[in-house]
């Protein structure tokens, strides 16, 4: 599909919204509150295998996560694995196996307790709505949805092969327009990071919408999924 470079309206108004998008972690459940969870997984497998190099390894791709979102670098899966291998000293395959183990899979068992209230509602009440739900993710999301019991029209993560480069970059957003064949005025992305999904959103003409306690200067916000589905009820100039 050709995204069409029409002008972006002025006004909001949700009538006129096709795909609602959102980001994973840390927009559909509290990442503070998992990270917490793992964190206690964490020393305790430290302290059984007398072994502190998982956590540097972790702390370490996190790091270089963010690096690498600034920077917008290519290949970001070997990108990541190569230099976190290279500041921790350690093998390529220890730094895949740690990642995959702590940060993709052992993390969705804690999904039911993190996942915000509200959300499954919202989701609904989207769906019934007649528009369509997406998801863009900086990490795997199918596997999470699940186990938050959702469901998405459309998944598109870095991770995937043809994408490979972290929110901000637009290549994963441009790519899920495509894939729904909406405009990118007829879309808009939830997130909680106004650096990363509030910026990919306005680079790629998209209405963003910040998951936020506080207001950001700028930068339309809601504070829980009540807030949401109160507005979206509306189905007027948001907020």
């Amino acid at each position: 599909m050709e995204i069409s470079i029409k002008k972006k309206p002025q006004d909001f108004y949700w009538e006129n919204i096709k795909l609602v998008i959102f980001d994973v972690d840390g927009t559909l459940y509290n990442q503070e509150k998992m990270r917490r969870l793992m964190l206690c997984d964490l020393i305790l497998d430290a302290v059984k295998n007398f072994d502190l190099q998982k956590i540097l390894i972790l702390k370490h791709y996190r790091r270089l996560r963010e690096i690498a979102a600034i920077r917008e670098e290519e290949s970001i899966d070997i990108w990541l694995i190569d230099s976190t291998a290279k500041v921790i000293g350690c093998s390529k395959e220890l730094v895949s196996d740690t990642v995959n183990s702590w940060i993709i899979k052992k993390p969705i068992k804690y999904l039911p307790k993190c996942i915000f209230s509200n959300v499954p509602e919202v989701f609904n009440m989207i769906k019934q709505s007649g528009k369509k739900i997406g998801i863009l993710s900086d990490y795997p999301a199918e596997d999470k949805l699940i186990k938050m019991g959702l469901k998405a029209d459309y998944i598109v993560c870095s991770s995937d092969e043809n994408i490979q480069k972290l929110k901000p970059n637009t290549k994963g957003l441009i790519e899920l327009l495509s894939i729904a064949k909406v405009n990118p005025y007829e879309a808009v992305l939830v997130g909680d990071r106004f650096d990363r999904d509030g910026l990919v959103a306005n680079r790629a003409g998209v209405w963003p919408i910040i998951l936020s306690n506080k207001e950001i200067l700028h930068w339309r916000t809601i504070s829980n999924y009540q807030d949401f589905s109160y507005n979206f009820q509306k189905n007027n100039d948001l907020f």
